[in-house]
This record gives structure tokens, C-alpha cells and sequence, in this order.
């Protein structure tokens, strides 16, 4: 099928109303109604993927790949076995007859290295040496370029799965697509038991008790914030 060129301003328009629907449903999700992740997620791939009837805008408008898209994950840590979830942190609530956890984006972009943090077993240690000498060690708050910021990995599950911005948008914009396990499922099928990617199981019984907020949920608005903060310092307003 032949592509029809679209007139920039008419591209300037769609991606115009792109963002306002994002600020929308970020104020929306952080008001509590989470599932407005959903549409933050169409939102984001509509802008920086392009879905299948189209490329996405911003790189239509040629203005992807020259703007600074902010980091506020960092690298992951070379831990064997260990959740890594840098784009949200958990809360835990202890309950009568259950222990709740609710994972909240961070909506910042605090500098890991400003964190005091216990010294790790020698191995990792000397992992981390070698990722700082190599130049791969990321610390929050940098400014990527799109190519290598919507592939970083940003989520390690129990099992061992690495997931990227672009695995994240994709599980709640088409999660039936790809090949791996979902990260979070349950925030998006029915399945038995439920497990999360961070390993917290949610016991089922007449009456079961979903944490109200997952990770994948809380990260998307987390990439979202991301966004915002990016195009906001392209772009600011005048």
C-alpha cells in the first residue's frame, strides 16, 4: 500500500493532542483510576513506535531522535535472582488476613549514586567495576538517546526476564503479542494462581484480594513521566 505524506501541520496537530491526552490520563491515573494505563501506553507507542497503521509521530515530525529522553531507571544491577524494578517503588501494607503490595511510579529522576547503599558481595562488586570502566553503567537522571533509551531494560522478574520500555507499552497496548511471559499478568488476564513478575503471589479464595496497583501499571506512567519531562525540556513552553 502507497504511504500518503502527511502536511507537517497537520502531524503537529496529531501529536499536539497526543500529549494533551497523555497529561489527561497520567492526572487520571495518579487520581487512582490505574487502568488509565492502558490509554497512557497507546499514547506513548502512537508517539514513539507508531502502531500498525502508522509510523509514529515524533519520528514523522523528525524530532525523536534529536531529543534527550530522560533515564530515571538506571542500570541494572548484575543480581542473580533478585527483582530489579528501578522505575517503581513498593509499599507494603500488613493486613488483618493478607500482606498488601502496591507499587507506585517514582515520578522523579533521583540520582542512584546520591543513594547510600550496603557494599554487595565481592562478585557483583567487581561487575559493577567493570560496567563503570566500560562506560555501561547508567545512574539515573541521564539523558538518552531514543534508539538506546526505549530498549534499556527496566524491569527483572523472579525468573530471571529483562524487560524494556518498549516490552512494557507493548504488554498493556497488545499483550498478546510477543513471545515471552507477560510481565505482570495479573494486571492483565485472568490466570491461575496469580503471580506478578516480582514474585508476590495473591492467594485466591472466595473472596481473593488483587493488590490494587502492579508494577507494569506503575511503570508505563513512570515512562510517561519520562516523556513529559523529555518533550517539556525540548519544547518548553514559550
Amino acid at each position: 500500500m502507497d504511504t500518503v505524506d502527511r502536511p507537517r501541520t497537520d502531524l503537529q496537530a496529531l501529536a499536539a493532542e497526543q500529549r494533551r491526552f497523555l497529561a489527561v490520563s497520567c492526572a487520571a491515573f495518579d487520581a487512582g483510576d490505574h487502568a488509565e494505563a492502558k490509554r497512557i501506553a497507546t499514547c506513548l507507542q502512537t508517539l514513539l513506535q507508531g502502531l500498525r497503521s502508522g509510523p509514529a509521530l515524533l519520528a514523522e515530525l523528525g524530532s525523536r531522535d534529536q531529543v534527550g529522553w530522560l533515564d530515571t531507571a538506571g542500570s541494572l544491577l548484575p543480581l542473580e535472582g533478585q527483582v530489579q524494578m528501578p522505575l517503581v517503588h513498593a509499599t507494603v501494607e500488613e493486613r488483618p488476613d493478607h500482606v498488601e503490595t502496591t507499587w507506585l511510579p517514582r515520578l522523579d529522576a533521583w540520582d542512584r549514586r546520591l543513594e547510600d547503599r550496603p557494599r554487595l558481595p565481592a562478585g557483583v562488586e567487581e561487575s559493577l567495576a567493570r560496567m563503570r570502566a566500560d562506560h555501561t553503567l547508567r545512574s539515573r537522571g541521564l539523558w538518552l538517546p531514543f534508539a538506546e533509551w526505549w530498549v534499556a531494560e527496566v524491569m527483572c522478574d523472579e525468573a530471571g526476564q529483562k524487560f524494556t520500555r518498549a516490552d512494557l507499552v507493548q504488554a498493556l497496548t497488545d499483550p498478546d503479542r510477543g513471545t515471552r511471559e507477560d510481565p505482570a499478568p495479573e494486571e492483565l488476564h485472568q490466570r491461575r494462581p496469580r503471580w506478578d513478575s516480582s514474585g508476590w503471589a495473591v492467594d485466591l479464595d472466595d473472596h481473593p484480594h488483587v493488590p490494587p496497583l502492579g508494577p507494569t501499571l506503575s511503570s508505563v506512567r513512570q515512562i510517561a513521566f519520562e516523556v513529559e519531562m523529555s518533550l517539556y525540556r525540548a519544547d518548553p513552553p514559550s
